[in-house]
């Protein structure tokens, strides 16, 4: 089922819920949903949301066709679709702020290119960085960032634990980079 127009972000493509594929029963990962796209270069995209306690859902997309590499996160097509991809990721995360959890703070991490050597401001967390200000009002979330390890999280503001942030970053400490 194609989400309703609401959440659809000029030129974004549509996008499709394929529900959560997995519920988790311990540790910091609760669920993970998994949303699909079609690019207009006949391209297939997955969306995997992570969802993990304190309401943080971690996005992570890459080419279907890319599924079962180590670098599927790595990879770039070169078809010089990346405004409307990253469109429709922020669609996607509109979409779990008003139907799945409008509680929800979000995560993600640039990832270094296969030509970037490190993960210290990647050319990807930059332009995650540069979208999240631009879309994401510091009035509804506060944005905390870590250069050297490109991770950005987006916390929320009308939740109103005062150690929220610093349990997301523990968490993230754990399980996968520092952030402050």
């Amino acid at each position: 089922m194609l989400i309703s127009y609401k959440h659809k972000l000029p030129g974004s493509y549509d996008f499709c819920n394929q529900g959560c594929s997995r519920n988790y029963r311990d540790g910091d990962l609760l669920k993970e949903h998994t949303f699909r796209f079609n690019t207009n270069h006949k391209r297939k995209y997955i969306v995997s949301v992570e969802e993990y306690r304190y309401n943080v859902f971690v996005l992570k997309f890459y080419l279907k066709d890319h599924r079962l590499s180590s670098k599927r996160f790595n990879i770039l097509t070169k078809d010089f679709d990346g405004f409307k991809i990253l469109s429709t990721l922020i669609a996607i995360v509109l979409y779990i702020y008003d139907k799945i959890n409008n509680d929800a703070s979000f995560g993600f991490i640039g990832t270094p290119l296969l030509t970037e050597n490190n993960t210290c401001n990647t050319k990807r967390f930059r332009v995650y960085q540069k979208l999240a200000k631009k879309h994401f009002s510091p009035d509804t979330f506060d944005h905390a960032v870590n250069i050297d390890n490109s991770s950005y999280l987006l916390l929320n503001k009308k939740v109103s634990d005062q150690d929220l942030k610093s349990n997301i970053e523990d968490m993230f400490n754990r399980l996968y980079i520092g952030m402050s």
